[in-house]
């Protein structure tokens, strides 16, 4: 006969071997996720290094480890475990992570490993070959499909309600998949015109500029070295140098092409009347527009087919793929390119005319560098990845079906038109120092959602901004770094104009610089964008505080990024915030 107490001791051992199943299950996936994310730091080591030994080492591990942690977690077991109260969220979350690595090592690894083997035969010697380019792009594109599938895996789990020990490094795994998503997309789009643009169906002629960050403008720095960069089956040679002064000044005749009353009103007719200029708008194929009809105006026998643009901390990045350039007596390396182009040639050079050769030369000796026998291909395609994700190599072809492709990337670097659900925000800086005071500047942002109102993203900003030095230690540089007082009467200070872009549809709602409310100008709306301007002197360290609010235009409900002009300080400038929930 069965007695009651046999039945609750029956219920009891039940219950214990439930529980101990489950911890069992939940160690052993914990384990397995472990040993996934130590394959992924080996795989990421031996790609770098170039160890196809460890790499498969790391590959095998890796699929091993996010197939055992998928089928743990994938059976109706630990279904009716996330079904309770207080857990559920964090194993449902659990699931999904394994899920997504699984596909992530099933599905993208092995295009992606074929890829970086694909690239030692990208380089010739003296460009690109563009048979080993035509076959990277359908490998590139399987690979992004597969983590493009796997980011939509884990970007369905709310996080809100996940222990901290497994927030942080949930949201960690979907920063890395969704950067990588974005790269492999674009890489995917890239691949899809570089033939073309690489010269594969006739010649092609680019200018490209280099932005001098050290004297900061809306899309990096100023323009103040080209070069005309001709393309021919893969081939890249450099046809003509300069620099900015080497192109007329256009003022009594009016700027060198239109611009719209709202230009003029936001940047006034400088924009078009130095070559140093063009860029002070955010929007870069605007921008590529207005050097376009520079070029034109002085060079009219010579058509360019678009203008791409590279800044000095970009530049580091791609040197991490060549090794050092000896350029003169000097070696760059990408620990030191950027110190030595943008402050220390300022002071050990005097003369800007010396400047401008020492520029050109750098110029020329690290593109023969780039197209020449390359170190490390890897490191130079990530390193051309890491600065177009960061804007700071853009590409604006003039062949509206090549630009098509590259539209809404961070490569094209257009001023968001309120395409899509998300809410934009803009911050452009230029300096108004006529300096290279720039290179001592630092500034970050911060966005927040504080509600919905009438439907609509109601959002919180800030820019925080200051010097590194002081402006005693500034005043002692040379007067080419400070700008010897033109600009501003304080010789060690510097003075930056901020623009601000609200949502498109949106509006401001208010104004505060350094706590101190200020009556909001009527904004001037750009491509759809209300904008408006803020002059802010620095002197030292967390100088001064602008703070705004906005709300969004009446779609823009599935979260709100913000984004700021590319920095001297590597990584990208970006806040993002959550949309209505």
């Amino acid at each position: 006969m069965i007695t009651r107490g046999r039945v609750i001791g029956g219920v009891v051992l039940l219950l214990l071997l439930a529980l101990g199943w489950s911890v069992y299950l939940a160690v052993q996936t914990q384990r397995d996720l472990s040993r996934a994310r130590d394959a992924v730091d080996a795989l990421q080591v031996a790609v770098e290094v170039g160890d196809p030994a460890a790499r498969q080492a790391a590959v095998e591990q890796l699929s091993s480890a996010a197939a055992s942690a998928h089928d743990r977690t994938d059976g109706p077991w630990w279904s009716l475990m996330e079904l309770l109260p207080g857990y559920g969220d964090d194993l449902a979350g659990v699931e999904a992570l394994a899920a997504s690595l699984d596909v992530l090592s099933a599905d993208a690894l092995t295009p992606a490993v074929d890829a970086v083997d694909r690239l030692d035969g990208l380089a010739t010697g003296d460009g690109v070959d563009l048979r080993v380019l035509a076959g990277l792009a359908p490998t590139v594109s399987r690979a992004s499909d597969a983590v493009d599938r796997a980011r939509a895996l884990v970007d369905a789990e709310p996080t809100d309600g996940f222990v901290g020990a497994l927030r942080e490094p949930y949201q960690e795994y979907v920063d890395v998949i969704s950067g990588l998503d974005d790269g492999l997309r674009a890489a995917t789009r890239g691949l899809a015109i570089a033939p073309e643009m690489l010269g594969a169906d006739g010649p092609r002629d680019y200018l490209l500029v280099f932005q001098n960050t050290a004297e900061i403008r809306a899309t990096g720095g100023l323009p103040g070295s080209w070069a005309l960069v001709s393309a021919v089956d893969g081939r890249l040679t450099i046809e003509r140098q300069g620099a900015a002064t080497d192109f007329p000044v256009y003022g009594t005749d009016g700027p060198v092409t239109d611009l719209t009353p709202a230009e003029r009103a936001l940047f006034n007719a400088q924009m078009g009347q130095f070559f140093q200029n063009p860029n002070v708008t955010p929007d870069f194929p605007r921008a590529a527009q207005v050097f376009r009809s520079f070029w034109d105006r002085s060079y009219p026998d010579t058509p360019i087919d678009g203008v791409v643009s590279l800044d000095t901390v970009g530049l580091s990045y791609l040197l991490e793929g060549t090794g050092p350039v000896p350029v003169g007596d000097l070696t760059l390396s990408a620990e030191g390119v950027v110190s030595s182009l943008l402050n220390e040639v300022y002071v050990k050079v005097p003369d800007p005319a010396e400047q401008d050769a020492f520029f050109q030369l750098a110029a020329r000796s690290i593109f023969t560098a780039v197209t020449g026998d390359i170190e490390s291909p890897y490191r130079l395609l990530t390193g051309l990845e890491r600065a177009g994700s960061e804007g700071r190599f853009l590409v604006a072809p003039f062949d509206p079906e090549l630009a098509q492709v590259l539209a809404g990337t961070r490569v094209e670097g257009a001023l968001d038109r309120g395409d899509d659900d998300v809410a934009y925000v803009d911050v452009a800086l230029n300096d108004a120092t006529a300096s290279k005071m720039s290179y001592y500047l630092r500034y970050r942002g911060e966005l927040e959602t504080v509600g919905c109102r009438d439907g609509r993203l109601a959002l919180s900003a800030s820019l925080a901004m200051g010097q590194t030095i002081s402006a005693v230690d500034a005043a002692a540089l040379p007067p080419y770094i400070t700008g010897g007082g033109t600009n501003f009467p304080e010789i060690g200070r510097q003075t930056v104009n901020v623009f601000l872009f609200a949502p498109a549809g949106g509006t401001f709602t208010s104004l505060t610089i350094n706590g101190r409310d200020i009556t909001l100008p009527e904004p001037i709306v750009l491509e759809g964008r209300p904008a408006m301007q803020v002059q802010i002197e620095v002197a030292r360290a967390d100088d001064a505080l602008v703070t705004w609010e906005m709300t969004a235009g009446p779609d823009q409900t599935a979260g709100a990024e913000m984004r700021l002009t590319p920095s001297i300080i590597p990584g990208e400038q970006r806040e993002t915030a959550p949309g209505c929930s």
